[in-house]
């Protein structure tokens, strides 16, 4: 799948890098990811010609959901940091409970 050089941020530049290793490790198309992710067939490939960018908001929530659905045994990208695990992010969102005095 083709990337440019002109693609606008590096969230955008994240966002297509990490959603092509998914659709090579499921065999999924990039417009179906694309729809899944952003709600649109069509925007992972506009991400990648550099015609639109995308919010943070918006990357945010699309890696998550990559991070928590990506296959298993396939190898996140490299240049990619990787969102913590739905699990971790609700560990750190909940209360500290504290120890009972004995």
């Amino acid at each position: 799948m083709e990337l440019t050089s002109e693609i606008k941020s590096t969230l955008a530049r994240h966002l297509v890098v990490t959603a092509d290793a998914y659709c090579a490790a499921t065999g999924e198309s990039r417009n179906s990811v694309s729809k899944r992710l952003l709600r649109r067939g069509g925007q992972l490939n506009a991400l990648a010609a550099g015609r639109r960018d995308v919010r943070g908001e918006t990357a945010e929530t699309a890696m998550r959901w990559l991070s928590d659905n990506w296959p298993d045994g396939a190898e996140w990208p490299g240049e990619v940091d990787r969102p913590k695990a739905a699990e971790e992010r609700v560990a750190e969102a909940a209360p500290a409970i504290p120890e009972a005095a004995e």
